[in-house]
């Protein structure tokens, strides 16, 4: 046999043998802190014939993931998609990248992460948000159209809804 393979194989079954010792200590780990929440992220591991997916559990509580990553994220999303998108548009695209939103209202979360990161997204009446500085043909929006900086709900609320104060010229 090939040097270079009995060290391959030889290896490979060094780190089968630990991956089977970490999932005993997840196992166990489990065992006695049950009903907490996992929080760190996963990590796979790939060889041949296998993957193997590890969650790190570091702590007890609910993992909320971290906004600006969220809004990293749901940036790429929108120019992916090139038009503008409702808060519940956005939760089924984030899930559909298998996105975990940590939250049972999920279309809230992005909303309050959106509001926070105002001066990157813009609420256009009627459409969704869209990236404040990158016009959209679709939406008719050009950076600057519309100067009521709040934002309002979309359609999960039509009491909170925006006025739509475009500038018109004469």
């Amino acid at each position: 046999m090939d040097q270079a393979l009995a060290n391959a194989l030889k290896r490979k079954a060094e780190l089968e043998k630990e991956l089977g010792e970490i999932n005993r200590f997840l196992t166990l780990y489990d065992r006695f802190t049950a009903g907490t929440e996992p929080v760190g992220s996963d990590v796979s591991i790939s060889g041949p014939g296998a993957t193997y997916v590890i969650t790190a559990r570091t702590g007890r509580g609910k993992s909320r993931g971290r906004p600006a990553d969220f809004a990293e994220i749901m940036e790429r999303v929108l120019r992916d998609i090139s038009r503008p998108l409702t808060r519940t548009e956005l939760v089924d695209a984030l899930e559909q990248r298998d996105v975990k939103i940590p939250s049972d209202d999920k279309a809230r979360y992005l909303g309050t992460i959106l509001w926070r990161n105002r001066n990157r997204f813009i609420n256009i009446p009627n459409q969704g948000y869209w990236l404040k500085s990158v016009p959209n043909a679709i939406a008719n929006y050009k950076p600057g159209d519309i100067e009521d900086e709040r934002f309002g709900d979309d359609e999960d609320s039509a009491a909170g809804a925006i006025t739509d104060r475009r500038k018109t010229t004469t």
